[in-house]
């Protein structure tokens, strides 16, 4: 089953000095048991010493109500999947992408089918990761970087703009599992983050289109003007391999759509 990721244990490691080989940096303390400890404690209104990191879309408030609600959707993370991926299949033109659940006629097949549920909790898999680790920033922005790009380069006819379909489909499947815990400030909060999280993965999609669109056209004039291959071997080597991965990925699309034509 493909999953985003998982981070690190938050578990306090000893600092020796030396540089960590991982990409995100690790952080000195958890913003939400800072959090979690003051509002246990009372201590909450005096604090002023802490201050969240900027860059997250929710206040300190926010922050540790949305720690403690998601905790009630993981515990139902696979049955919060498949509600979210039934849902989101109902909607005009996002079935297309996903051919191998053609041939589920019904919702109940959707269901009942294991494939269904693993992809289901693939395509959850990095909204968990986000929504459990807003304390960390850094993480957060790395990984929807990753995986906006992820999604470029493997899905050339994907428009990114499908990505905005996935807040209702969200939205509704958070609010099954959470029943009549989804109060209207937690429903505004869930509304925040899912949005940041989408508007994330659309910027990094396109960023990472437009490069690559940018790659091929250089491509193309590099081929016109042999001149500059000699000069720059080294990056004509970069963008001989986007181009392979391109029309590899167009060759399979189209196949897949001969043998359905054939059948």
């Amino acid at each position: 089953m493909g999953c985003a990721p998982s981070k690190e244990s938050d578990k306090a490691q000893p600092n020796d000095g030396r540089a960590s080989n991982n990409s995100v940096p690790p952080r000195p303390s958890s913003a939400k048991s800072v959090l979690r400890e003051a509002v246990a404690s009372g201590r909450y209104s005096k604090m002023s010493s802490y201050k969240p990191d900027p860059r997250c879309p929710l206040t300190e408030r926010q922050l540790y109500s949305i720690s403690k609600s998601w905790k009630a959707i993981n515990r139902e993370i696979a049955a919060t999947a498949v509600n979210m991926f039934v849902r989101l299949l109902e909607i005009d033109g996002i079935k297309v992408f996903f051919t191998k659940f053609k041939d589920h006629k019904t919702i109940a097949e959707l269901r009942s089918s294991k494939v269904f549920e693993e992809h289901a909790l693939m395509v959850i898999s990095v909204i968990d990761e986000v929504f459990s680790n807003l304390d960390d920033m850094d993480y957060v922005i790395s990984l929807l970087e990753v995986t906006g790009g992820t999604h470029s380069a493997r899905f050339k006819n994907f428009n990114p703009d499908f990505f905005w379909k996935v807040e209702d489909a969200f939205l509704w499947a958070v609010k099954e599992t959470l029943c009549d815990r989804y109060t209207i400030s937690i429903a505004n909060i869930y509304t925040i983050v899912i949005r940041y999280i989408l508007q994330s993965l659309h910027d990094s999609f396109s960023k990472h289109r437009a490069a690559d669109d940018t790659s091929a056209s250089n491509g193309t004039k590099k081929r016109e003007d042999p001149s500059e291959s000699t000069a720059n071997s080294g990056d004509d080597k970069r963008i001989i391999s986007d181009q392979t991965l391109t029309i590899s990925i167009s060759d399979e699309q189209d196949n897949k759509g001969k043998n359905s034509a054939d059948k």
